[in-house]
């Protein structure tokens, strides 16, 4: 599907060279070794020149290829590091970080550029709204997976990811556009820059910490099923446990709302446990495919992580019908 999609931009020809050399590039991928793979991902975004405001729509159309090349690559690295980690060296361990986390940081500070490009010049051009839509949405699901890998090794969060994470939230938010549906590839599922965001604030919202890396694959997989269910508001609604200050560079957390300055707060929670419910029932009845939660479906594991994010992520009844809504601006 991805080869018949580019094909088709590439019959305009001229502007769509940035697209060719992607395709050729990823076609060179070992297929074997998504270490490697990630590494020459990492290496081709670091020799890349910065788009121009005129080249955007294209450049954006490449970096999406690329990611979705290195996503796969970045899965299977992830299977591959929770399944051998027992046996490999803390040297192996670390080389694998570093290139797996390396090619991340590469795309979303890629993403980034062009929703500050597009940012710097939209009083000179029109604004391509969803160019930078889409590139916020690309952008924010590269920090979630920085941090997935953070917590996978159990590392303190990188330096600054919060702060990108909530900047590119906020610059999609100015243009009305964080909600818009986007496909981050061809033929994928709709997202939006709302939707990855709270992927990311559920994931660090389920104590990543206290699970076992499987467990976090695990939790990061369900926050992206369950993210359908969550809202983020400016409001401290009822069934929200959590707020994020998008200025504060920080984590989510439990605090309390009337602390956050004016505008600043965004509170987010799942209106409704029942997904997990139904997730839990079905692995239960064995009901789900074999690798629905990683390497290999261990149901005591998934049924364990399910226990534990409906304690981080749910509220109860009783607290919803005693607390009204209330502005977080106070």
């Amino acid at each position: 599907m991805t080869t018949a999609w580019l094909k088709a931009k590439l019959a305009g020809g001229g502007a769509r060279s940035q697209l060719d050399l992607a395709l050729a590039r990823i076609a060179t991928l070992p297929a074997d070794d998504p270490f490697s793979a990630l590494q020459q991902v990492s290496e081709w975004l670091d020799g890349r020149a910065s788009s121009r405001p005129a080249e955007l729509d294209t450049a954006q159309e490449a970096i999406e290829l690329l990611d979705q090349a290195a996503r796969t690559r970045y899965r299977d690295a992830t299977r591959r590091y929770l399944r051998m980690r027992s046996q490999m060296s803390e040297d192996s361990i670390t080389a694998c970080s570093d290139a797996v986390e390396g090619c991340l940081v590469r795309l979303a500070q890629r993403y980034q550029s062009h929703v500050a490009l597009l940012r710097v010049n939209a009083a000179k051009q029109t604004l391509s709204k969803d160019v930078l839509v889409r590139a916020a949405a690309g952008g924010i699901r590269a920090c979630a997976s920085v941090l997935k890998w953070s917590y996978l090794r159990g590392r303190p969060c990188r330096i600054g990811v919060w702060a990108d994470l909530c900047t590119l939230l906020v610059a999609a938010e100015v243009v009305g556009g964080a909600r818009n549906p986007v496909a981050l590839a061809p033929g994928s599922r709709e997202t939006s820059v709302e939707r990855e965001f709270l992927k990311a604030c559920l994931l660090a919202a389920a104590a990543p910490d206290r699970l076992a890396p499987e467990q976090v694959d695990i939790a990061e997989r369900l926050a992206g099923y369950c993210a359908g269910d969550a809202t983020l508001s400016a409001l401290a609604e009822p069934f929200h446990t959590y707020w994020i200050d998008l200025e504060a560079g920080e984590p989510p957390g439990q605090v309390d709302p009337a602390t956050l300055p004016p505008g600043r707060g965004r509170s987010f929670g799942m209106h409704s446990g029942e997904r997990l419910r139904r997730l839990e029932h079905m692995v239960e009845a064995d009901r789900l495919p074999h690798t629905a939660f990683g390497v290999d479906l261990d149901k005591p594991q998934v049924l364990a992580t399910l226990a534990h994010l409906e304690q981080r992520w749910l509220v109860t009844a009783e607290r919803v019908a005693r607390t009204p809504p209330t502005p977080l601006a106070a």
